[in-house]
């Protein structure tokens, strides 16, 4: 698990458990895609690693880790670039402090 940083982009590993098919990828990768600030996903078709570059200054790493959980899977990354790892939790932080884009009103009329 890597971090980078130059200028105003980031990039960021995580280790994300439950990955188990083509369907969990899209998943994970449509979730991150979608917020504010990811320039690139990088998900690894053999194993359960993810690289996301993004902009530090509108999105962080319990940010990234947090829309994981909401997708449904567990991503660890390690602490301040040691050996010990964080994980993601289940906080209760609702989607639009996570940066998603803003879909707009509802086209269904409710």
């Amino acid at each position: 698990m890597t971090q980078s940083y130059t200028g105003s982009e980031k990039s960021q590993s995580f280790h994300i458990e439950g990955l188990n098919d083509s369907i969990d990828r899209q998943k994970v990768r449509a979730a991150l895609s979608q917020l504010v600030g990811v320039r690139d996903v990088d998900l690894s078709q053999d194993s359960s690693d993810v690289s996301v570059r993004y902009d530090p200054d509108r999105l962080d790493e319990e940010l990234i880790a947090q829309a994981i959980d909401l997708a449904g899977y567990s991503a660890t990354t390690p602490a301040g670039g040691g050996s010990s790892a964080r994980t993601a939790t289940r906080t209760g932080i609702p989607s639009s402090s996570l940066g998603y884009e803003d879909p707009g009103p509802s086209r269904s009329g409710k």
